[in-house]
């Protein structure tokens, strides 16, 4: 489906007068664009686009169901169905499942679909932008550094991508629980200002991603026992050269793949599993 097709579909997503018991009708006040809706776009993953029903237009004909990007956004509720007591119209929601079709101008969906960020009537200081980012990104980066290492204050976290957004959530999360970050990026003319800027969000070292002597200096100076996470945004080379900086037992934990090369496996050395085997005869491995 061509770029203009999509945007002739948005034009024309079908808005139901009467509303089902259990829906919200939604108008979306913003929705971003992550890597994972462009590989929704192209088909390469595994969360499919929401199919949504349009209403004419010059590219479909009425009644086609059409596949609709977009896995988050900030609504503005604008109708409730009879039996939905716990949203209200006014209300601020975002998206509750994956898949949700978050590029499109309007969307009718069940109530249980959507989760309230803001009441109506109450003041807040919530932007917008930042209320349509808030279910992708910063819940990827805190689970990351919760959930595959206990990690104490002075550990080392090392990422690349370090400028993405689930990277800077990354720096300002560690940096609250006393961990360092060593973050790559990859080379460009302002890279001293983008050094300066990640740096302030509280990165330990910045380093350009491919410079392999620059990361092991690091570590040779600084941790010595390696870093306990790495996160892989990448793939391929960049991937393999922070398990060079990996210290015993520390985790590789791979969250996206904007090159699309390969990762490479984590070898296999016969002496460090002898060491931690049991001798065979006591509920041991050997």
């Amino acid at each position: 489906m061509s770029s203009g097709a999509l945007v002739d579909a948005y034009a024309h997503i079908a808005i139901p007068t009467d509303l089902a018991d259990d829906a919200v009708a939604l108008h979306i006040l913003a929705a971003p664009i992550n890597p994972s809706d462009l590989s929704a776009v192209q088909g390469v993953y595994p969360i499919q686009m929401a199919p949504v029903a349009v209403t004419g237009g010059t590219a479909f004909t009425e009644g086609t169901t059409v596949r609709v990007p977009g896995f988050e956004c900030v609504a503005f509720v604008a109708a409730v169905g009879s039996a939905v007591s716990d949203i209200a119209v006014g209300d601020w929601v975002i998206p509750n499942k994956g898949g949700f079709g978050a590029w499109r101008a309007h969307a009718v969906v069940p109530a249980s679909e959507v989760l309230v960020i803001q009441r109506a009537g109450e003041a807040h200081s919530l932007k917008v932008a930042d209320a349509a980012t808030m279910i992708v990104n910063p819940p990827t980066a805190y689970r990351m550094l919760r959930d595959f290492e206990t990690l104490k204050e002075g550990d080392v976290v090392v990422q690349n991508a370090a400028n993405s957004a689930v990277g800077r959530y990354v720096i300002q999360m560690a940096r609250n629980l006393g961990v360092r970050t060593v973050n790559l990026v990859r080379d460009r003319p302002e890279f001293d200002a983008l050094a300066a800027d990640l740096t302030s969000l509280g990165a330990t070292a910045v380093i350009r991603d491919g410079d392999l002597d620059a990361l092991k200096g690091w570590f040779a100076e600084h941790a010595p026992q390696g870093a306990r996470l790495a996160f892989n945004a990448v793939g391929g080379a960049s991937a393999a050269r922070m398990v060079e900086v990996l210290g015993k037992g520390a985790h590789h934990v791979t969250y996206g793949a904007m090159s699309r090369d390969p990762v490479p496996m984590v070898g296999f050395w016969m002496s460090e599993w002898k060491k931690q085997a049991s001798p065979r005869g006591d509920g041991g491995d050997v």
